[in-house]
This record gives C-alpha cells, structure tokens and sequence, in this order.
C-alpha cells in the first residue's frame, strides 16, 4: 500500500514539474513577443515620424518634386510642382508628364533623356517650359533614376523657376554689352579726339598746300581704313577742281572736275550718295553709286575751297555700318570736322602764301625781288658746295630801256618789265630762280649749270628776247635786245656778293662791246 502511494507521490512531482516548466515557458513566450511587439511599435512610431518628416519636406519644399514611373507617368508630386506648372492634384497624378508640360526646346529628346536616366545618369537640365495657362517659364531641372533591388522603376525630378534669374542674367549681359558698346564708343572717340588734334598741330606747321595733302591723306587712311577718298580743291580760276591727294584703291571720282559736277558744291552742304534711292549721284562719279559715298564742302572764311570725298566699300546703298565701325551719322560727323580743319588750314596757308609772295615777289613782273636774292643765293651756295656741284648766275639788263621810257613813257616802260618778267618765268627751268634785281636789271640763277652749259642757255636767251612782241596802244614795241653778264661758282667766287659783282662786271662789258651778247 505503502509503495503503491510512493508510486502515485512520484507521478505527481514528475507531473507537477512538467506543468511547471510548460508555464514557465509560456510564460517567456509572453515576454518575448510583447518586447517584439514594443519594439515593433517603437519601429513603426520612427517609421510614422520619419515618413512624416519626408512628407513635411515635400510637401513644404520651395522646389518643385516629381515622381514618374518607367512610363513616365506621375506617381507623385509636391504642391510645389502642382503650383509651379498651374494644375490641380487630381490632374497631375496618373497623367504622362509629357502630355502636362510641353516645350519646343525638349521635342524629340524626351526618348534620349529618359534613356540616360535610365543607365543611372543624373541630368541637369535648364527648359523653357510652357504652363497650363500657356505661358512660359524657364526651369531648372535635375533628373536621378529611381531603383528598388537594383532596377530602374522610376524617375524623380526636381524642377526650380528661374525664369527672373535668366532675366536678371539677360539684364546683367545686356548691361555688360551696353557698358562695352560705351567703353569701345569712349575709346573710339578719344583716338578720333586724338588724331584731330595731332591732325591741327600737323596743319598748323605745314609751310605748304602740298605738306597739308599728304597729312591729311596719311591722316584719313587712319581714321577710315579700308575705305577710299580724294582732297579736291579749287583751282584759282574757280572752274576747275582738282584732287590733290587720294588714298584707297577702289576710289570712282574723276580726279579733275567743274564745280558743278558735284551737288555738294552745288548746295553748299554735305550730301550723301548710296544711302537710299532718291539720292542724285555728282557727276564726277565714273559708275553708279554702289556703296556709302559722301561729299562734304570745305568753306573758309566765307570761300569754298574744295570738296572732300569719301567711299565706303563696306556699306552697301541701303544699308547701315558694320558693328566694327562707327555708326554712318558719325561717320559723317567725324569727316565733316576734318573737312573745317582743312578748309581753314587750306584757307590759312593761301593767305600766308600771299602774304609771303607780297614780301619776296616783285608786284609788276611777278618775279622774286632782290631781298629774297640774298637768301636764295646763299642757300644755293651751300648746296653746291656740299654737292660739290657748279652754279651759275645770268645778270642780264634790257639794252636803251631808258629810250623806251622817254619815247613811249613810264608806262610803257611798265609793260615792257612786265612782259620780260614772264618771258623770264617761261624760260627758267623748275630749279632755277628768277630776281627783278633793280630797274631794268634782272637775275637768275643756274643751279647744278656750268660755265659752258650757262653761256649756251644765256646765248639762247638773247636770241629768243628779240622776237618777243610787245604791243603799247597798237604800236610795237622795238626792236628789244638785252645785254648779259655771266659768272659761276666756284669759277668766279664762293660767295654771293663775289660772284654777283663779277656778273656785274662781265653785264657792264657786253655792254661795252656793243650790247645784245653774253660776256663772262
């Protein structure tokens, strides 16, 4: 009995036991799947809060976002976007993105841009996009593919307005093209400003009309380069004007003209030719007018001196300047102030030239006088000497002058110096100088001539005086030889009062033997 109890007491345990550890392991199940269960919910809270984060930031991100599918249609987008583009959400989501927004720049890449998404490269992109209202805008774009497990399942893009940054970029080069346009214009004008004013100081030293042509040639092939032009002046008969300087190579002007020919003179004004139809072309132009051409008058001192001519090759009939150069107004602005300078610089050297003639030339013959013997024969002294090379001297007088006076009186006398004078001035060569030295006695001089080669020009002379025909109140005047008296350098003398004294004496002789002959 006893044992029997001990067998039961021990099943009891053994199953007591087993429903010990059977609780114990419930018990420990509980516990760990309610520590799972809080650490799910803890899980699910940081996922709730970050995607609430993420939502937050969409949502109130200033930049526009969108998500497309591989069809690229749109699974997602921020207000941002939906306001950007000027849609509804309900319109947006769903819809092909190309049938959204549409643009003129894009048509035709859409396939190659959503290929290189595709391949994982990240796009930036700058559009101009149409709105749904149909305006446009101009929109930065940054495209990056979307992967899950490795493969491409979408794209998202993020778009930013900068339609007021490319206007204020336009503005600012606009700005920057203005300023250079400004800046160009200041140094253009400032070598215009220079060139003037080298151009006067040039003009104001000029001894001679023929020094002015040149510098103002030089002085126009740089300021219009490339272009061609002619200085035209007025001869001092008035009915012929003539180019005295040319530059360029495609110059059409005739280089001998009436006054007339050119609408210029004819008005008084500048005028224009090439710029439009109604233009009349000046008749010195060899052909049609087929580019800009302009003539502007030169007036001085209330006479018109000349024309100045000007060609444009690059500027066609109709046509405005070139950016490269000045605009056709100050083309023309910038040769009229040239035409005022050389007009008055023109203007000054003729009256300085009269003045100068007044004090050197002698008024009834026309030839230099006895002050101006004295420079010129020394100057030619020196030169000789330094060339090592001769000079002669002719003094010559006209033979019974005083008979003349006497007979016919001073008058006629007058006519007679006045006739020898230009005779004298048809016989001298381009370097030989002519002097009314006193009276009736007159000088040349001989340069660069020998004895010999003197006595045969002065021989000559004499011989051709005696045919001269001089006509007072219908009477001839005659018959009309002259004495002359030769001396040379270095032969007679080295300087000037020596070699005028031995011509002197050798003129005295002649007229000692006999007159009408040459003695040395």
């Amino acid at each position: 009995m006893s044992t029997h109890f001990e067998q039961m007491t021990s099943a009891g345990i053994v199953l007591l036991l087993a429903m010990a550890a059977f609780l114990v392991v419930i018990i420990l199940s509980y516990l760990f799947i309610r520590r799972d269960f809080r650490q799910r919910e803890r899980t699910e809270a940081d996922l709730a809060e970050k995607t609430a984060y993420l939502n937050a930031l969409i949502e109130n991100a200033p930049m526009a976002f969108v998500v497309l599918d591989s069809e690229r249609r749109v699974r997602l987008c921020n207000p941002a976007f939906v306001n950007l583009f000027q849609f509804h959400a309900a319109e947006v989501t769903g819809a092909p993105i190309d049938a959204l927004i549409k643009s003129s720049e894009i048509a035709g890449e859409t396939d190659d841009i959503s290929e290189r998404i595709t391949s994982g490269e990240t796009l930036q992109l700058i559009r101009r996009l149409r709105r749904k209202d149909g305006t446009e805008i101009d929109v930065e774009i940054h495209a990056v593919s979307l992967r899950i497990a490795g493969k491409v399942v979408g794209t998202l893009g993020i778009c930013q307005d900068i339609t007021e940054r490319k206007r204020n970029q336009v503005e600012l080069l606009d700005t920057n093209e203005r300023l250079a346009l400004l800046l160009s214009e200041t140094e253009r004008r400032a070598h215009e400003a220079a060139q003037l004013s080298e151009l006067g100081e040039l003009l104001l030293s000029c001894q001679t009309a023929e020094e002015a042509y040149d510098i103002v040639a030089k002085v126009m092939m740089r300021l219009f380069p490339g272009q061609s032009g002619a200085l035209c002046v007025i001869n001092s008969s008035r009915n012929l004007v003539e180019a005295v300087a040319v530059w360029g190579s495609t110059l059409t002007t005739d280089r001998a003209f009436t006054p007339e020919d050119c609408w210029a003179l004819r008005r008084g004004r500048v005028h224009v030719m090439g710029d439009n139809s109604t233009s009349p072309r000046c008749a010195h132009m060899q052909s049609a007018v087929s580019s800009f051409t302009v003539c502007i008058p030169m007036v001085a001192q209330g006479e018109t001196v000349g024309v100045l001519h000007l060609e444009d090759e690059s500027v066609l009939p109709g046509q405005e300047r070139s950016a490269k150069g000045p605009p056709l107004a100050d083309h023309v602005r910038l040769a009229t102030t040239i035409a005022e300078q050389v007009s008055l610089s023109l203007a000054n050297l003729r009256l300085r030239e009269a003045l100068r003639n007044q004090s050197i030339r002698d008024p009834l013959t026309g030839l230099f006088n006895r002050r101006f013997l004295d420079d010129s024969l020394q100057r030619e002294l020196r030169r000789a000497s330094r060339k090592n090379r001769p000079l002669s001297i002719l003094m010559l007088d006209i033979d019974h002058f005083k008979r003349f006076n006497d007979t016919f009186g001073h008058e006629a006398g007058d006519i007679l110096l006045r006739h020898l004078g230009s005779f004298l001035q048809s016989y001298i060569r381009a370097d030989d100088l002519a002097f009314r030295y006193g009276g009736e006695e007159f000088v040349i001089i001989l340069p660069e001539a020998s004895l010999d080669s003197a006595r045969q020009r002065a021989e000559q002379l004499v011989k051709d005086f005696k045919r001269l025909d001089v006509q007072y109140r219908g009477t001839t005047l005659g018959p009309l030889t002259v004495s002359v008296g030769l001396a040379a350098f270095p032969d007679h003398g080295t300087t000037g009062e020596n070699i005028l004294r031995a011509a002197d004496q050798a003129l005295y002789r002649a007229k000692e033997a006999g007159r009408d002959r040459v003695v040395i």
